[in-house]
């Protein structure tokens, strides 16, 4: 089974390498008229998302004049981990341990 599966992965690697290439095609040859939106081709169109980040060090001397700012806190793993027991404890409440994506990694021989 691990064969067929590392032969789905090269066939997938082939397939977004292909993909990749013809969407550089396609935007060379149909250019949007702007940064992003949708735009309207013929039969299909090309949809440019807008992705907004922020600075969280200028956000944070922000928000304390400012009350529509919102704040995300977090402690590194790293740091949590050296923390002396006593104020692991204080933060359990707020610690939530989610299982993240699964992969499967191929060893190399």
């Amino acid at each position: 089974m691990i064969e067929e599966y590392k032969k789905a992965l090269a066939e997938e690697k082939a397939a977004k390498k292909k993909v990749a290439q013809l969407k550089a095609k396609i935007l060379e040859e149909n250019k949007p008229n702007g940064q992003f939106g949708t735009f309207h081709f013929g039969d299909f169109d090309i949809v440019i998302a807008k992705k907004v980040e922020w600075d969280q060090d200028m956000l944070a001397v922000k928000a304390c004049n400012y009350n529509f700012v919102k704040m995300k806190y977090g402690i590194s793993e790293t740091l949590y981990k050296e923390l002396p027991d006593e104020i692991k404890r204080e933060f359990e409440a707020a610690r939530a341990v989610k299982q993240g994506t699964v992969s499967i990694k191929i060893k190399e021989n």
